[in-house]
Formats: C-alpha cells, sequence, structure tokens
C-alpha cells in the first residue's frame, strides 16, 4: 500500500511517499513561498514514478494558514481525481526525532502564548493529543510528564529537548493505524479564538 505525505504547514515543505512501514522517497526543502512552482513538479514526477497510490496523508497544520490551505488544496484535489482515501495528521508530527517515549512539541505563537502538542511514540505506535495554546508560565506544569521536548527554543528544563528535523518515518505508525476506508473529516486545524 502506497501513501503519498504532504505537508506545506512551515517554511518547509514536505513530500514523500510510503510503502507499509517505509519511505521510499521524501523530499523535503524551504519553500520561500513558491509552492506553486516548486511542489507540482515534484509531486508530478512522484505520481508518474509510483502510478499506484493509495493514500494521500496531508499536515493539517498548526502552521502557517495559508501554507497549509495549499497542501490541504493539493491533497482533496488529489484525493477527488485519483478516487483515494485522504487522511490527516498533525504537521508537527512530521519533526519527531527518533526517539521512544512521551514527547511534548513546544511551538511559539506570535501571542506569546505556547502551542503544546502532546503524545506518545512507541515501536509501530504513535498517538498524539490536540495541541492546546498554554501561558508561559504554564509550560513546565504541561509537559513534566515528557520523556523529551521538541522545540526550536531553550528553555533550561532537566528533559531532553531535541530541535525539530523532518523525520516522516515516524509518522508511519499513525498512518497505517487507521484503515483505507476510514473517512477523516478532520481536515483543517481551526485555531482557538483570540481572547
Amino acid at each position: 500500500m502506497y501513501t503519498l505525505i504532504l505537508d506545506t504547514s512551515s517554511k518547509i515543505a514536505l513530500i514523500a511517499m510510503a510503502k507499509a512501514d517505509k519511505i521510499c522517497e521524501c523530499h523535503s526543502y524551504v519553500h520561500e513561498n513558491q509552492l506553486s512552482k516548486s511542489f507540482f513538479p515534484i509531486i508530478k514526477s512522484f505520481l508518474t514514478s509510483y502510478p499506484r497510490i493509495d493514500k494521500i496523508a496531508v499536515g493539517i497544520g498548526p502552521g502557517s494558514y495559508t501554507g497549509t490551505r495549499v497542501g490541504v488544496t493539493i491533497a482533496r484535489t488529489l484525493s477527488f481525481g485519483l478516487k483515494i482515501v485522504l487522511q490527516s495528521f498533525y504537521s508537527p508530527l512530521t519533526y519527531l526525532p527518533s526517539h521512544l517515549g512521551r514527547f511534548s512539541f513546544l511551538l511559539p505563537n506570535k501571542s506569546g502564548q505556547f502551542l503544546v502538542m502532546k503524545g506518545i511514540q512507541k515501536k509501530n505506535f504513535l498517538e498524539s493529543e490536540e495541541p492546546v495554546l498554554i501561558e508561559n508560565l504554564e509550560i513546565c506544569k504541561k509537559i513534566i510528564d515528557s520523556d523529551y521536548i521538541i522545540s526550536d527554543s531553550s528553555f533550561g528544563f532537566s528533559i531532553p529537548c531535541y530541535l525539530p528535523t523532518v523525520n516522516p518515518q515516524a509518522l508511519l505508525p499513525l498512518l497505517n493505524k487507521l484503515s483505507p476506508s476510514t473517512e477523516n473529516k478532520k481536515i483543517f486545524y481551526h485555531h482557538p479564538p483570540p481572547l
């Protein structure tokens, strides 16, 4: 079973092809807001190289609203045109390091708050909670039970901290968990209203 993985929610565009539990090919690059010029030739190349695609998985943020919309629109169009299943995932999961245990993503928000997404990564298992916005002072309470954190920022916690690095292989347990007949209606991450 081949899965086309797309994510455009951050400054890094990701296009990958997975077969069962292994990434066959992966392209990630800084798109510099030029997705229409760079993304389509790579997708065309993938469609030529892998004529049989069973599922499309798309990152739904959190991240750039316009960037996320571009990726979701491309994924929906391909899903409709090719008559294949569409599945969504939270975009930060493509940046998980190859470490097992309970994790927390800490992503700074323009409001001065942090978006926190927690989950657990085991061998052949990945699960995450919905991202939540928290105040800077609440970070320690929120991540206290984490084995490691993923963040661009330095916090000085005793918990190991890793920089986000593109790793679509970490997504595969989550993407393979759902059967191809599962309809996934959660296609867009909605940001909470401002306080």
